[in-house]
């Protein structure tokens, strides 16, 4: 199974919190081999931010990047921001009047996932559509049973 891990629950691995146990399960279903992972490169930027923003220290930071690596190596797939994930994430922000950076994280997951693992309720809200519902599962890290 192919599942997209979004920066809303990405982060969860760096602070301690709701859903951050389940994460954890979804890293180590991926480090086993059970799952195939993937993420956008924008995620980095996102995760950066984000803990620096939560007051979190620079050696936080260096694990995550570190980590990062580490599961690259280990064959999580990182998606470029290409001009059909644009171009699909455009359309995403026209239809379903989602903001850019969520566009562009549904987009990569439709072209390449099974499933979106995210704690993000605009993308959560998302898998209510007709058109999403039938291409891709959205689900919180709580939800996961694979």
């Amino acid at each position: 199974m192919k599942v997209y891990l979004e920066t809303s629950s990405l982060v969860k691995l760096y602070r301690s919190e709701e859903e951050s146990d389940d994460v954890i399960k979804l890293i180590e279903s991926f480090l086993e081999g059970r799952i195939e992972l993937c993420t956008s490169a924008i995620s980095r930027l996102e995760l950066v931010r984000g803990l620096t923003k939560g007051g979190l220290d620079k050696v936080t930071i260096s694990r995550m990047d570190a980590d990062l690596q580490l599961y690259a190596a280990r064959g999580l797939k990182v998606l470029p921001v290409s001009e059909s994930i644009l171009e699909c994430a455009i359309s995403y922000i026209k239809i379903n009047h989602l903001g850019a950076i969520d566009a562009l994280h549904l987009a990569s997951a439709l072209m390449f996932a099974d499933v979106l693992i995210t704690n993000d309720d605009h993308l959560l809200k998302s898998s209510l559509k007709k058109d999403i519902k039938q291409s891709l599962r959205i689900i919180k890290p709580s939800q996961v049973n694979f």
